[in-house]
């Protein structure tokens, strides 16, 4: 019964720098629901992106995922 009961995982390989602002944005985001503030970072990301005239494939703002009880 310890340990994580949420773990938050890449799909893919993602440069650290990437890694350490989405997983800082995640922590400043507060509590709540983590599903809705993963999706609310991963929007903030495609509205940057479409802002700057770039790219919005999912590769750029779709890599991590939460696994297990994400609910809380």
């Amino acid at each position: 019964m310890s340990g994580a009961r949420t773990v938050i995982s890449s799909l893919w390989a993602v440069p650290d720098k990437q890694t350490a602002a989405f997983m800082n944005s995640l922590y400043r985001s507060g509590q709540g629901d983590l599903a809705r503030r993963m999706q609310e970072i991963c929007l903030a990301r495609l509205e940057e992106l479409r802002s700057k005239g770039r790219s919005d494939h999912p590769f750029s703002w779709g890599a991590f995922i939460a696994v297990g009880d994400w609910t809380e």
